[in-house]
């Protein structure tokens, strides 16, 4: 079990946390600020020789206090894959129902010929961002979106009519709207600076996306449980000396390894609630003998088949 579970971590993780390259471009760069208006910068982290993407408050990433030196830092750390992701789907949305579109930005939708035309631009255009990432991606955001505003309760996405209008097929002259909204009702949640964003189900508004501390302690404690069980006279206590770590800390992850199969797969493809993660399982109660209370106790609602 805990191979196939370590090859499926491997996979689900693969680039999904890499720093801006040709390949994973940081999509909105230029494009996002805060509910105040400031600019949030794209930049990344290394840890080891992975490089983690963000959306970072100008005023943090240059060591600048709002107010005066004694006030704490106040600004945002978004983790840029689950904004970006959180964008591309509402645009998707929207391209899904391009005359909504074409009505929004103020042109008309009489002419057959002319409806044709803006569903099949729309297809097209579909085609290039759906579960799409790169340059190519990077290029048609920077065309038709305006800001991208993270607000409290929700992301503001304001999208550049003239050059929407353009990718739908629409003559100029024919948007009279100044500018095109939608609202995108994901709410954030902190932890210090970083952010999530969640939707009112309590679910992510970025499925998909993994929790990689998370995963990576539950296979660490898979491979401290094969060690354990394939020596006998080795203890937990012995094992957390030859760690350099404390026994209550290493009996805390290896609980991991008696989750719910299904609650794995959730944290695998990213389905599982947002308040689900490292930190939350301190509470061991949460790690139930009983799958189905697990469940219960953790948010996941129903055992997949």
């Amino acid at each position: 079990m805990f191979f196939g579970f370590q090859a499926q971590l491997n996979d689900n993780m693969q680039g999904a946390q890499l720093g801006p390259t040709a390949k994973d471009p940081s999509l909105l760069a230029g494009k996002v600020v805060d509910e105040q208006g400031r600019p949030l910068v794209a930049t990344h982290a290394s840890k080891g020789k992975v490089r983690y993407r963000y959306y970072v408050s100008r005023h943090l990433q240059h060591g600048l206090a709002k107010g005066d030196g004694n006030k704490r830092l106040d600004g945002l750390r978004i983790p840029a894959r689950e904004l970006e992701q959180v964008v591309l789907q509402a645009i998707v949305g929207q391209l899904k129902d391009p005359i909504a579109i074409a009505r929004q930005l103020g042109a008309s939708t009489a002419d057959p010929k002319h409806l044709a035309s803006i569903v099949s631009r729309s297809e097209a255009l579909l085609a290039k961002l759906d579960g799409k990432r790169g340059l190519a991606v990077q290029a048609v955001l920077g065309r038709i979106v305006r800001r991208v505003a993270v607000r409290e309760d929700a992301v503001e996405l304001t999208f550049e009519p003239t050059t929407l209008g353009k990718e739908l097929g629409l003559p100029a002259d024919t948007v009279t709207s100044d500018a095109m909204h939608i609202t995108i009702p994901a709410r954030i949640r902190r932890s210090g600076l970083a952010v999530r964003f969640i939707l009112d189900n309590g679910q992510r508004a970025a499925p998909g996306l993994v929790d990689a501390k998370f995963l990576a302690a539950i296979a660490l404690g898979h491979s401290w449980w094969q060690r354990l069980t394939a020596d006998t006279n080795l203890t937990v206590t012995d094992l957390a000396r030859v760690e350099g770590l404390s026994p209550p800390y290493l009996d805390r992850i290896l609980r991991l390894t008696f989750l719910a199969p299904d609650i794995v797969e959730a944290l695998l493809d990213g389905t599982a609630p947002a308040d689900l993660n490292l930190e939350s399982t301190k509470d061991l109660k949460r790690i139930a003998p009983s799958w189905s209370d697990q469940r219960r106790l953790m948010g996941v609602v129903a055992q997949r088949v």
